[in-house]
C-alpha cells in the first residue's frame, strides 16, 4: 500500500538518477517509517530484514513494475474479450519538463465503456518516428498480430501533426 501511494505521487520517483540521497528516497523511507510506528509486523520487518536495509529504491520500483504488470494483464483480458479497441494518445509534460507520450486504450466489455491508463513513456528525444515505434510497439503487446479491433485512434495537441513526410498517426494506420 505505501508503493502504491508514493506511486500516485510521484511520476518521476523511477528516474534512474534517483539513490539514497534525493528527496523522492528520503520521502518515500520516511513514508514507511512512519506507516511502521503504526505496524507492528511491518515494524519488525524492517528492523529484522537486511532487504530493506540494502537498495530501497531498486526495491520500490520492483513493486511498481510487478502492479503495473498485474494491471495489464487485467487489462489484456478485458480487451481480448471485448469485440472493438480505441486507441486514445497524447503528451504529457512532468515536473522536469520531460514530453511523456501517453497511451490509453478505450474499449466495451458487458455493455460498459472503459478507458484504460496504459502508460506513460519518456522517448528522450521525441520525434515522429520515435512515437510511431513506441506506440506499435504497445499496440502489438495488446493486439498480438491480430488489429482487427482497432476501430479509432485519436491523437491530441499539436505534437502529433505532420512532419515533412507522414504524421504518427498516418505511421500507425
Amino acid at each position: 500500500e505505501c508503493v502504491k501511494f508514493y506511486g500516485s505521487l510521484f511520476v518521476r520517483e523511477r528516474n534512474e538518477e534517483e539513490d539514497d540521497s534525493s528527496e523522492n528516497y528520503e520521502v518515500f523511507k520516511y513514508f514507511i517509517d512512519f506507516i511502521a510506528t503504526f505496524d507492528p509486523f511491518l515494524h519488525n520487518h524492517l528492523d529484522s530484514s537486511s532487504v530493506f536495509k540494502d537498495d530501497l529504491k531498486t526495491i520500490k520500483n520492483e513493486l511498481l513494475q510487478n502492479m503495473l504488470e498485474v494491471c495489464r494483464e487485467k487489462i489484456l483480458s478485458e480487451i481480448k474479450e471485448s469485440s472493438y479497441l480505441a486507441v486514445m494518445i497524447d503528451n504529457a509534460t512532468d515536473i522536469s519538463e520531460d514530453t511523456l507520450t501517453v497511451i490509453v486504450f478505450r474499449y466495451e466489455l458487458n455493455g460498459v465503456v472503459y478507458e484504460r491508463f496504459w502508460g506513460l513513456f519518456n522517448l528522450k528525444k521525441v520525434d515522429e518516428n520515435r512515437k510511431s515505434k513506441c506506440i506499435l510497439d504497445e499496440i502489438h503487446k495488446v493486439f498480438q498480430n491480430d488489429s482487427s479491433k482497432l476501430i479509432a485512434q485519436t491523437y491530441g495537441g499539436a505534437n502529433f501533426v505532420k512532419d515533412e513526410q507522414e504524421s504518427v498517426q498516418d505511421r500507425i494506420l
